[in-house]
């Protein structure tokens, strides 16, 4: 019927996930939305803020018991099915019921399992959430049929060009580059570790040959064979800075130098992404331009201060 984000604010794991999860099946139960007005609501264990499309419960540290008390058993998401039953059983229905049984007692009952079923009922376990998805990290293998004495670097360009290009395009760059070479040899590896993130061609370059001209130098009393393999991994990907660029450069004398493509470029990109529809052409208004530049080009240029809070002019507030 409608969405909403429901989010629980917690130093405990399980208690965060059992409580967006309580939350959601009461609101989707009473069907209640927001009237649109953010809602600010205090409460014993911390506050509950209300939007128009999301739900956020802020438990205050030291309060979870007060605030898991009345939650079913069946919330219990890290305790096996089996063992939930067995405690209905007993007659043990809410997290109430379980703070204030002792974990001698309970031990009787599940076994180990009750050292933590005691911690998770009162949010007292402090387990790090590990991340869903791994660190990003780019692969690139290049085999080459050629002595490894002969590597120069117009054999791996078009390698390092090419992710040079997807990390520019993704506007991020590496931090941490593992070089391994391979053939009939005992595999060499040399890494390098920079303090900032590097995406460009001419770095990444000086910095792949310089770890291999090291690798070579040890295989200077070895046999080789006409092929090797290197493979480049590139790890501790983060965002580059943001860069800021006028997309209209104005000549001192007033008028207005050329058409600019990165500005042609970037409401492209507009309208491709978002359609033909995102950026409403405007008419004439009257001021002396540049043949070549329409006054219309010059409004949508004011337009891209609200899609990019980056770009904004001194009298201008970014988007929000």
């Amino acid at each position: 019927m409608f969405h909403i984000a429901v989010v629980t604010k917690s130093y405990s794991k399980s208690l965060a996930k059992s409580s967006s999860v309580w939350a959601s099946e009461k609101l989707f139960q009473n069907r209640k939305i927001s009237s649109g007005k953010v809602e600010y609501i205090k409460k014993p264990w911390g506050h509950l803020e209300l939007g128009p499309n999301y739900a956020l419960i802020d438990i205050n540290p030291g309060k979870e018991a007060i605030y898991s008390a009345s939650m079913p058993l069946s919330l219990l998401w890290l305790l096996p099915t089996d063992v939930i039953s067995h405690l209905y059983a007993l007659g043990l229905n809410t997290f109430k019921d379980l703070q204030l049984t002792t974990t001698n007692q309970l031990k009787d009952q599940i076994g180990d399992w009750a050292y933590m079923v005691v911690d998770w009922v009162k949010g007292m376990d402090r387990t790090s959430i590990k991340p869903i998805h791994p660190k990003p990290c780019i692969e690139k293998t290049v085999n080459l049929d050629t002595a490894p004495d002969l590597l120069t670097p117009q054999v791996l360009e078009p390698a390092l060009r090419e992710t040079s290009e997807e990390l520019i395009q993704k506007c991020i760059g590496f931090k941490h580059l593992t070089v391994t070479l391979s053939g009939n040899f005992p595999s060499m590896v040399q890494e390098k570790r920079l303090v900032r993130p590097v995406c460009k061609f001419e770095p990444l370059q000086a910095i792949v040959l310089k770890l291999l001209e090291k690798m070579l130098r040890e295989l200077q009393h070895e046999t080789l064979v006409e092929h090797v393999a290197v493979s480049l991994s590139f790890k501790a990907i983060e965002k580059m800075p943001v860069k800021q660029e006028a997309l209209i450069q104005i000549q001192p004398g007033g008028g207005i130098k050329g058409v600019p493509e990165a500005l042609e470029v970037t409401l492209t990109g507009i309208e491709e992404k978002y359609g033909g529809l995102a950026l409403i052409w405007g008419v004439n208004d009257g001021h002396k331009h540049s043949k070549a530049f329409k006054s219309e080009v010059i409004r949508r240029e004011k337009m891209l201060a609200f899609w990019d809070p980056v770009r904004f002019d001194k009298t201008q507030m970014p988007a929000s």
